[in-house]
């Protein structure tokens, strides 16, 4: 091979060399650009998609709540009265059944005593939905209206009065974030309350007890206190609670088709 011939090839090599030196540096570069680019993009992005999924929780809650509350509405057409909370703290088969010691408490939605899955004992956030009724509306069966027929003057004392017409106190009281009532007339009283602890906390586990609240908030702990307070306020930061609640006449004509003649709507 002459001596030509080397240098030629000498010369290819070194250029082939110093190419494949400046691409590899540059695509190393090119990728630290890169990695950066979606870095920034990532960290401008993440709290919108985070508020998204939030969002998208939320409104599978409030999904929930209507289906929920229309299975409450034919079980009352059904059996005359509403179904008490299911314990918590209820294990095999007594899970997510009716239990009468709980009317009045604070408890789970008993979808077995309803009928539905179990998959709507929980709300969007996968986390266990606070279930409490009026123990008027719950306790025993009740005629939707008082019948206009004379009842024997021995059994009309023993029978109980109507859903339209029985005289109830404010069991379940609703605050607002300023701590001002929102249901002070028993005529507008909470027939049931359906609650959402949201992500931050607050809701009841298997043990008995309630998940940490992850955030110090004194409105998500009202909701958390088992006193039947409950606070209806704009979400923030870390108050994410989501409470729906009805008056026994708006929940009878809106999801039971049926109005009460004798007051209310």
């Amino acid at each position: 091979m002459s001596f030509l011939t080397h240098t030629i090839i000498g010369l290819r090599n070194l250029i082939q060399g110093f190419l494949s030196k400046y691409i590899s540096a540059f695509s190393l570069i090119e990728m630290a650009f890169v990695i950066m680019i979606m870095g920034v993009i990532l960290t401008v992005s993440l709290p919108f998609f985070s508020n998204q999924l939030t969002l998208e929780r939320e409104a599978k809650t409030r999904h929930t709540f209507e289906q929920v509350t229309h299975s409450l509405a034919t079980h009352l057409l059904r059996h005359k009265r509403l179904p008490c909370p299911a314990s918590i703290t209820a294990i095999g088969a007594d899970f997510g059944k009716e239990d009468l010691s709980h009317c009045g408490k604070e408890g789970v939605l008993p979808y077995k005593t309803l009928g539905m899955s179990p998959s709507f004992i929980k709300d969007g956030f996968g986390h266990y939905i606070t279930y409490v009724v009026n123990s008027t509306f719950a306790e025993k069966e009740r005629p939707f209206q008082e019948e206009t027929t004379t009842s024997d003057a021995f059994s009309s004392p023993m029978k109980p009065q109507s859903y339209c017409d029985v005289q109830s106190k404010v069991v379940l009281k609703i605050l607002d974030e300023q701590g001002y009532s929102l249901n002070d007339d028993p005529q507008n009283s909470p027939l049931f309350i359906l609650l959402s602890h949201g992500k931050n906390g607050g809701d009841l586990l298997t043990s008995g007890s309630r998940r940490p609240i992850t955030v110090p908030d004194p409105l998500k702990t009202e909701n958390a206190n088992d006193d039947l307070i409950f606070i209806d306020g704009a979400k923030t930061n870390t108050f994410d609670d989501t409470l729906f609640w009805k008056d026994r006449f708006s929940f009878a004509s809106i999801y039971a088709g049926m109005k009460c003649t004798g007051g209310g709507i």
